[in-house]
């Protein structure tokens, strides 16, 4: 995939490279923009939104990250439980804002199949 996108940016004149480039630089602005705000927005550190989801299903945090879900500042923690036998992966939503829970999504596994 990579590989593709460098023989289509070779392939560009040297105008669209640089409206590509430069594009691809607000893109990256907006994103670092989004990121501070989120940051800004949270109240509850990440390390507080791993304890939250590790109460409700003990495991090991596969995942963590702040993002935007439902219009507002979220973690998204991922937590793996059971045994190879018979694990679950838990996904939360947490609200970096207040800490609650806004929706836990669960998928069972069976290794034995």
């Amino acid at each position: 995939m990579l590989r593709e996108k460098m023989q289509r940016l070779e392939q560009m004149s040297p105008e669209e490279r640089a409206a590509f480039t430069e594009r691809m630089k607000q893109r990256q602005a907006a994103e670092r923009k989004e990121m501070m705000q989120m940051t800004r927005e949270a109240k509850v550190s990440m390390e507080q939104a791993i304890q939250i989801a590790q109460s409700q299903q003990a495991g090991t945090v596969l995942e963590s990250r702040l993002t935007r879900e439902r219009g507002q500042a979220t973690y998204i923690i991922t937590v793996l439980s059971g045994d190879e036998n018979n694990s679950t992966t838990t996904r939360f939503l947490i609200s970096a804002g207040d800490g609650k829970v806004m929706d836990t999504f669960r998928e069972p596994h069976n290794n034995n199949e």
